[in-house]
């Protein structure tokens, strides 16, 4: 875990996506001994009363917002919610990850692994752009090192052909351009991408029994994948490259792909279109 000064000393007011065990709760756990708020969006309200339960006694609080990120009008409604609550936002981070093994699609027709890993963070980062300006804040996306090759414009959602492992990569490499695209646009924010390692989490529990395997026997604890994130949470921002994707507390170079911001934003108009 993290064990440098904490740069973080005031209290500040943080909305993690990624559910209630795991890398995420992790992360929330070590914020919320800090002393810090944290919002989490949690689907399952029985987990996240359990968590708060589990977490009364650290020094933070931690507020549970329902949100399904397989349905776009619950994510409109935990950013209002959030909105009507609060005048400013320090820290988002979008954890929550999805790995299908078939097509699935979420409640609003939309192949599941795009609206859940690329479509929801794009959401919650336009939707708490007011939020975060006023505190000058973070915002930091999980993506993975499995980003690499092209971005499918034409067919997004593997209709014609799909693969789960295609979906997956081309959704982190999306996030990549999202978040450096972002920077660009919003410059008094800070954006990061992280890779926190192959972790031993439940992502892989669509994937079958092989797939969930690989990931709790090949996979690092939980704390040692949330501490790039509570590294990047507590760094100031100008000690960081806005845009910057880092990995075990360094940045990192990714794919020439991941650099080119003219497909950056005819993904962004392609997304837009989509939640429209």
């Amino acid at each position: 875990m993290f064990t440098g000064l904490n740069h973080m000393a005031q209290v500040t007011t943080i909305f993690f996506t990624g559910g209630t065990s795991g890398l995420s709760k992790a992360a929330v756990i070590d914020l919320l001994s800090s002393g810090h708020h944290v919002i989490l969006a949690a689907r399952d309200r029985k987990k996240g009363e359990a968590l708060q339960s589990e977490v009364r006694a650290l020094k933070g609080e931690l507020s549970i917002v329902n949100c399904d990120l397989n349905d776009l009008s619950s994510i409109r409604s935990a950013i209002e919610t959030v909105k009507q609550e609060h005048t400013h936002l320090d820290l988002l981070i979008n954890n929550a990850g999805l790995w299908n093994k078939v097509l699935e699609s979420s409640k609003d027709g939309i192949e599941s692994t795009l609206q859940v890993n690329l479509l929801a963070p794009l959401l919650f980062m336009e939707g708490f752009l007011p939020l975060l300006k006023a505190a000058g804040g973070k915002v930091i996306n999980t993506a993975s090192a499995l980003h690499q090759g092209d971005l499918q414009l034409d067919d997004l959602e593997f209709g014609a052909d799909f693969s789960g492992f295609k979906a997956y990569r081309q959704s982190k490499l999306g996030l990549i351009l999202l978040t450096r695209w972002m920077a660009e646009q919003h410059d008094e924010i800070g954006f990061y991408t992280v890779h926190p390692g192959v972790v031993s989490t439940a992502l892989g529990r669509n994937l079958g029994g092989l797939g969930n395997f690989f990931f709790k026997l090949a996979g690092i604890s939980p704390q040692k994948g949330a501490d790039t994130i509570l590294y990047l949470s507590r760094t100031p921002k100008d000690q960081l490259q806005n845009g910057g994707y880092y990995t075990k507390r360094s940045l990192k170079r990714t794919t020439a792909t991941s650099y080119d911001m003219e497909l950056a934003e005819r993904l962004v108009v392609k997304l837009r279109s989509m939640k429209a």
